[in-house]
């Protein structure tokens, strides 16, 4: 059990490399003054010279993005992507103060968009035959109720054998989920609930109020809630 409280993008915005490390001195003054704080946790983006003095909560890329890349493509899973997710993951494997890895960041997943892309793309091409088995047996069913349930579709087809990669090259560390922005659709967020072993959501609030939905949520599925992003306001309303 561990708890952790952070910030992102420590002594600088960085991805998962650096062109030099921190001069010692610069570095100790960084930490003593986070933990000074109360921060134990060095957030996505966070400048790698400060990995080893505290907790790490980072994220993976992968350039992903549905339309060019199909994830009902066999070939697809043992291709470029594989390599790319197995080259984010090392530089942490092994690490016992890595706290996981978020898998994404704030992707929308619009369900209009979700199949738009799809019908855009060739009759033959293994979403659009995925798509057309999956209405099968739909045909009285709204339009937007089809589009909705298609999206999560694909979003649990992605992020399954996701994650699933994941855990294959780095079984040792959490997935701590998508970083949603601002809690999605319910649908969405309990279909892909039992891929993460927490949710993440970034959400922005003047006052800084837990809405009830993050209780109603996690009643839902159990999972913990990580809040990525958060700020409340030090202005009067």
């Amino acid at each position: 059990r561990f708890f952790s409280l952070g910030v992102c993008c420590v002594a600088g915005c960085f991805g998962h490399a650096e062109d030099r490390p921190l001069p010692p001195a610069e570095r100790g003054r960084i930490v003593e003054r986070l933990k000074g704080w109360g921060f134990n946790t060095a957030g996505a983006w966070s400048r790698p010279s400060v990995w080893p003095d505290l907790y790490v909560a980072d994220q993976i890329y992968t350039g992903f993005e549905y339309g060019k890349d199909d994830p009902f493509v066999e070939s697809f899973w043992s291709g470029w992507f594989p390599r790319q997710v197995e080259g984010e993951t090392a530089a942490f494997r092994g690490k016992p103060n890595v706290a996981g890895y978020f898998v994404d960041n704030e992707h929308k997943w619009d369900p209009g968009e979700t199949m738009k892309t799809t019908l855009a793309l060739p009759a033959g091409a293994p979403a659009r035959r995925a798509l057309e088995a999956f209405k099968a047996g739909r045909a009285a069913e709204a339009p937007e109720a089809l589009a909705r349930a298609w999206r999560t579709e694909v979003a649990k087809t992605y992020y399954s054998r996701y994650v699933a990669l994941v855990r294959k090259f780095d079984p040792d560390h959490l997935i701590l989920g998508v970083r949603w922005a601002g809690l999605p659709d319910a649908d969405l967020y309990d279909a892909l609930s039992p891929l993460f072993d927490v949710n993440s959501v970034n959400d922005y609030t003047r006052y800084g109020a837990v809405r009830p939905a993050y209780a109603e949520r996690y009643a839902e599925t159990g999972k913990p809630i990580m809040i990525t992003e958060w700020s409340f306001s030090g202005f009067p309303a």
